[in-house]
């Protein structure tokens, strides 16, 4: 796991490793999200993948994996913005076995999945974190003060990532990591919730 200053420096981390691993650094996501200053800086090129109620349209992420070869997709398991929509079980499935076969990983960004009563199926769960990198915030759930977030992943990319974020930020805020450390030692944080 590695600490970062929320889950947009997690994007731009892994939008950067990606621009430097990948011959064809492509984003396959859904259309708007993820449109931000840090990937364009990494010079990701982002396609859009639709979506519907229960999650990515599976036959549109195939034909994009099929023509664009990406490296990554990104989605939300759990509230996407804008729809609101979460994954179900056939269509979590579904995007880790298209995934798998054409050989890209995917990319969980998931700053609900600690809500009580949150619906849909965490992507990192079902896969045990082989082929999904799961990004998390704190930013939702505790405070939108607290920049703090964590990029759980396969140790292989982790490291990449931890040797990555030495570079280019040195540390996350030690500040906001103890206090969320302390929140979720002493059951606060699950109080909180």
């Amino acid at each position: 796991m590695v600490t970062t200053f929320g889950a947009n420096h997690a994007r731009y981390d892994q939008s950067a490793a990606i621009s430097r691993a990948a011959e064809n650094p492509c984003w396959s996501m859904i259309p708007g999200i993820i449109r931000s200053s840090p990937l364009k800086f990494a010079q990701v090129r982002q396609v859009g993948v639709r979506r519907g109620p229960q999650g990515p349209d599976l036959d549109d992420l195939r034909a994009c994996a099929e023509r664009e070869r990406p490296a990554f997709f990104f989605t939300q398991s759990h509230a996407q913005n804008p729809t609101g929509g979460s994954i179900d079980l056939a269509h979590a499935h579904g995007v880790l076995q298209i995934a798998e076969t054409h050989g890209f990983r995917v990319v969980d960004d998931d700053p609900f999945v600690d809500l009580p009563g949150a619906r849909g199926v965490p992507l990192a769960a079902l896969d045990q974190l082989r082929n999904v990198i799961f990004v998390g915030s704190f930013s939702k759930t505790v405070s939108a003060s607290f920049r703090s977030g964590y990029i759980a992943a396969a140790s292989d990319i982790v490291d990449e990532l931890a040797e990555l974020k030495m570079i280019t930020a040195v540390n996350s805020s030690r500040f906001s990591e103890l206090m969320i450390a302390d929140m979720m030692t002493s059951r606060r944080y699950d109080k909180h919730l």
